[in-house]
């Protein structure tokens, strides 16, 4: 990990408690983006909603002087990637259950 940004930059004043874990990637960040994405999946019509309070709450991570730039992004990228492998779990584990049944009546 890396050293966060308010051990490094005079100017920040935290508003919170000094965080102890390394700042890259944000795992709010990837928390975020990965249920944007999975929400936003399911319900197409209110993806705006998600993906709004992942931003917001990247911003503020950024705002906070808790992490840099590169930390929130990396921590979409890994919610991002996060998301896909849930989804690509989901899809294989439907197609074996959909291949186990024909197995299973033939």
């Amino acid at each position: 990990g890396r050293i966060r940004p308010c051990f490094v930059l005079d100017d920040v004043r935290l508003l919170i408690g000094q965080p102890r874990s390394p700042s890259f990637p944000s795992s709010h960040a990837a928390n975020l983006a990965g249920m944007a994405v999975l929400f936003s999946l399911r319900y197409r019509k209110w993806m705006w909603i998600p993906i709004s309070l992942a931003l917001i709450v990247s911003y503020s991570r950024i705002y906070l002087g808790v992490h840099y730039p590169s930390d929130v992004i990396g921590g979409w990228l890994v919610g991002i990637l996060c998301a896909a492998a849930v989804l690509g779990a989901k899809s294989g584990f439907e197609y074996f259950r959909r291949n186990r049944k024909k197995e299973v009546t033939t």
